[in-house]
């Protein structure tokens, strides 16, 4: 039992010494406490730790070239104490069928963003380090790490070029993902038709002659090309001229998008062709694990000169991208680039003399033939040597065969219980079941990803998370299918998922929640359409106004200035309006609601939806942080209880996914099915992480088993932390009281505590937990620090936690008693706010940068917010206030992190030109 904060002991070296930390791996130095104070070492010391460990801390040798992996193996010695994200806590929580499949290492570097490693918005840190690594190698001015796939970087880099109604020269061969782009963007396509061969029934690439056509028929009728995109190889590695075309089009002043998807190897071996950024291409796309050896869904960007606006394309990448991206697969495009960094020509020149003679004996056995240039009269280039396509017609195989091959095939899954001999505890599991038994299998094999079931993954990032991933890591195959098949184990999976969630579908989701919210606006909303919404609401919210087109109708929500916190929102506001909307001779076609928020306060959801459902308006819930609420009875009333429509919840927060996997649920027949479906194929990669869906299906089956118990003892952890916490001088806890609005529920697991009294920050005390304590709370605001508490949550760190508070506490409570407590409380994030543009059309207006002092008055350019949690303080469109430029000035000078803004330091902003 703990003691009561007035015996709590003021020096933490009665902290327990004991180091319980899983064993490392051989080679890592391990960073222990102080012995004297226990403390963690501070920001100086770490700084000089960090230069003598080359700079990211004491790591083996071979990562010193990889900054963010070894920023990720330097903070996992750290015997840390997590109140945060993701919920299997380290892998303490984690489903032991998940464990045992993965090994226990993947949820040791699974971890939320933190502010000393960063994310995909981060300006500085190793994550930008390694970005920028990963540029030189490939040689281009400026690289963007993807987690969303190829499929992101070729919507970003057509929605960086195109606006509305601009023209994109395209083959009509060109990846799905360029459609979804147009779109999103509004962009009209000028196909042009690659050469066929219906003897092999393959598409070639295209020739400069077709595209200079393409520009001057645009031309001939007044228009012009925004940007040419080309897809270069294709999928059987056929190469364009790239240095032709992208002289030819900048001859017009258009720039070119190469979709090099399948050829993120080129740079590394004499034999290879030419890249298409040595060829000039302005903005190229590669998936760096289809060869490659990075984890599945994990791509990269690439720019090269300033024909494209750098900004514009960062900006789209925020709106494409997961705000929880993953650390796994950050950390291994970091690995994948170190390891090309040694001596990648002599791994592929082994790989081509096997392609040479495969290529050589199968083009000899009678009945096949091999796919070369001479298939086709255009005069292509060049061909991957990795790729040999094989042509099987004449053996006389035909559909029948296939069909035989099929039955044969499911009478054999039927007899191993439907997806293979799997061991017994994943019976639960479907999708899990198949992975197993595919892996209990020795198949030779030629398909993604590069690291070929772990032979080829770089020895660091192999060592930092186990060599079993790779096993499971696969390309999505027919016998498991992907996040689009109507049938199989993944859909079998989600429909198990829909059964427990209590939805009518349910979606799995591997863009994070941002994916959920966005599909979920689009499926409701079509351009003009008004979206009534909190001002509060996740950017993801923003970024799907600009996809979609549709138009906010903000509700403020009550803000509380004595903690920084901006509660829910209430039925009458959401009435109030929806009643407006149509004074004006409008409708909303959506609402969407919060619930609960970053803090844990609810809405009234069941008296909203009612509302909203009276006049014929679905509802959608941003239900990220509370996809545990149906799991104990001291929780609150899921959204979908309460008749809600769509509801988004992040399975890794509290429950046991692996970070940056989400679920999309739906409920009854207000909106169209088809519709989501169509939204989700057009966001999501096509290349989904066989590893994110495995870790929705494992916690999911956890879940069907004891939650309750497991939930239970972690509020009870809370409440004692609740309780003690509030007991220390200077602190104090958030509650409903602290609204004045009627806010029904709380969620027992999320603890906020205000530390203003003790004359500081919370960023200050979230560096100061962190760095002296070992005690990582969830977020951070100028007032406050939340702590989330989850199954994973042992009485050990709930100890540290109230022993860390209470040091400071007694630190730094008389030391400021005298001075004024932080923050005046009369600077708010949401006064006086006025829209003048739509958020699409503010998104791709032309933009020009002003000094700070001279943006008061125009409209905003960007969308800029605090991270986290990633709520809005001005949207593009609206009309930049004093009041939102002092809070985010006020918020930047404590501490935190302005995300969004070209200029993160607010000397400058973008706004909208005339």
């Amino acid at each position: 039992m703990i003691s009561s904060p007035t015996t709590f002991p003021t020096n933490l070296r009665t902290l327990p010494s004991v180091d319980r930390r899983p064993s490392v791996h051989v080679g890592w130095r391990r960073r222990h406490r102080n012995p004297d104070t226990c403390a963690y070492p501070t920001k100086k010391q770490a700084t000089a730790e960090s230069t003598e460990d080359d700079n990211y801390g004491g790591v083996a040798p071979y990562a010193t070239n990889a900054p963010f992996v070894s920023a990720l193996m330097a903070f996992a010695e750290r015997d840390a104490a997590y109140f945060c994200f993701p919920g299997h806590n380290g892998g303490k929580a984690a489903p032991a069928m998940l464990s045992q499949l993965f090994g226990p290492d993947v949820f040791t570097y699974d971890s939320t963003p933190l502010p000393w490693i960063g994310n995909l918005f981060s300006s500085e840190g190793p994550l930008t380090a390694a970005q920028k690594l990963a540029a030189e190698v490939f040689g281009s001015s400026e690289t963007w790490f993807l987690v969303g796939g190829s499929t992101c970087g070729v919507m970003a880099s057509i929605m960086a070029t195109c606006s509305p109604g601009d023209f994109l020269v395209l083959p009509r061969n060109a990846h799905i993902s360029a459609t979804h782009a147009m779109v999103l963007s509004g962009a009209i396509p000028k196909y042009i038709t690659p050469e066929y061969s219906s003897l092999w029934d393959v598409a070639g690439g295209v020739t400069p002659s077709q595209v200079e056509t393409a520009i001057e028929e645009l031309k001939e009728v007044g228009k012009r090309a925004a940007a040419v995109l080309i897809t270069s190889p294709t999928y059987q590695g056929i190469c364009c001229k790239i240095d032709e075309i992208t002289k030819l089009c900048h001859s017009h002043g258009v720039p070119v998008i190469v979709d090099e998807a399948h050829g993120a190897h080129f740079k590394f071996h004499p034999r290879l062709p030419m890249t298409a950024l040595e060829q000039g291409a302005d903005l190229v796309v590669q998936s760096t694990h289809k060869v490659l050896s990075s984890l599945s869904q994990s791509s990269m960007l690439h720019m090269s000169g300033h024909r494209v606006d750098r900004e514009r394309v960062r900006r789209c990448l925020e709106a494409l991208q997961s705000t929880s991206s993953s650390y796994l697969l950050l950390a291994s495009l970091d690995a994948a680039r170190a390891q090309l960094s040694e001596n990648p020509g002599a791994i592929l020149g082994k790989a081509m003399e096997m392609a040479d003679l495969a290529r050589l004996q199968i083009g000899r056995i009678p009945g096949l033939s091999i796919l070369d240039a001479s298939c086709f009269s255009s005069d292509f280039p060049d061909m991957d040597p990795l790729r040999v396509t094989v042509g099987v017609s004449r053996l006389g195989l035909t559909e029948t065969c296939s069909c035989q091959t099929k039955k044969q095939a499911a009478a054999e899954s039927a007899e191993d219980g439907g997806y293979g001999g799997a061991d017994p505890y994943a019976t639960n599991a479907p999708f899990v079941s198949a992975l197993m038994a595919l892996a209990e299998l020795d198949p030779a094999c030629f398909q993604f990803p590069g690291h070929n079931r772990g032979k080829a993954a770089p020895a660091m990032l192999s060592q930092l998370i186990g060599p079993d991933v790779f096993t499971y890591d696969l390309a999505p195959i027919p016998r498991i299918g992907n996040l689009s098949s109507s049938k199989g184990p993944i859909s079998d999976a989600q429909k198990l998922a829909a059964e427990l969630f209590g939805s009518s579908e349910t979606w799995f989701l591997v863009g994070g929640a941002s994916c959920g919210v966005m599909a979920s606006i689009m499926a409701t909303c079509s351009p003009g359409d008004f979206l009534v919404l909190p001002r509060n609401a996740h950017i993801s919210a923003t970024h799907a106004m600009v996809l979609s087109g549709a138009i906010p109708k903000y509700i403020t929500p009550e803000y509380s200035s004595l903690w920084d916190v901006a509660g829910g929102v209430t039925p009458s506001q959401v009435e109030t309006a929806i009643e407006e909307l149509k004074e004006g001779g409008k409708r909303a076609a959506a609402v969407l609601i919060t619930s609960p928020t970053y803090q844990g306060i609810c809405c009234k959801i069941d008296e909203t939806t009612k509302l909203c459902h009276s006049h014929g308006v679905p509802v959608i819930v941003d239900e990220a942080h509370g996809a545990h609420f149906k799991f104990h009875p001291r929780l609150p009333m899921t959204a979908l209880e309460q008749g809600a429509d769509l509801v988004v919840q992040s399975t890794h927060k509290v429950l046991s996914s692996l970070s940056q996997s989400s679920m999309l649920h739906m409920s009854g027949h207000r909106v169209d099915r088809e519709r989501v479906r169509r939204c989700l194929e057009a966001l999501q990669s096509t290349s989904s992480s066989y590893l994110l869906l495995a870790s929705f299906d494992a916690a999911r089956a956890q879940l069907s088993e004891n939650p309750g118990a497991i939930l239970g003892k972690a509020m009870e952890m809370a409440d004692l932390a609740r309780l003690q916490i509030g007991r220390i001088p200077g602190l104090s806890i958030l509650d409903a009281s602290s609204f004045s609005s009627d806010f029904p529920n709380m969620d027992p697991l999320r603890v906020t505590v205000g530390v203003s009294r003790l004359g500081l920050t919370g960023f200050k005390v979230n560096e100061l937990l962190c760095e002296e304590h070992g005690v990582i709370p969830q977020f951070e605001g100028m007032r406050s620090v939340t702590l989330v508490f989850n199954w994973g949550t042992s009485m050990e760190h709930t100890e540290r936690l109230i022993t860390a508070l209470s040091h400071l506490s007694t630190r730094f409570l008389d030391e400021n008693r005298s001075q004024n407590q932080v923050g005046s409380g009369a600077i708010t994030p949401f006064a006086g706010f006025r829209r003048e543009l739509s958020p699409r059309e503010a998104f791709f207006a032309k933009k020009r940068k002003v000094n700070i002092g001279e943006s008061l008055g125009e409209i905003c350019g960007e969308l800029i917010c605090t991270m986290p949690p990633g709520i809005p303080v001005l949207n593009p469109g609206e009309v930049i206030t004093r009041e939102a430029l002092d809070y985010l000035q006020d918020a930047r000078n404590k501490g935190a992190v302005i995300m969004g803004a070209a200029d993160p330091r607010l000397s400058s902003m973008l706004v909208c030109s005339e």
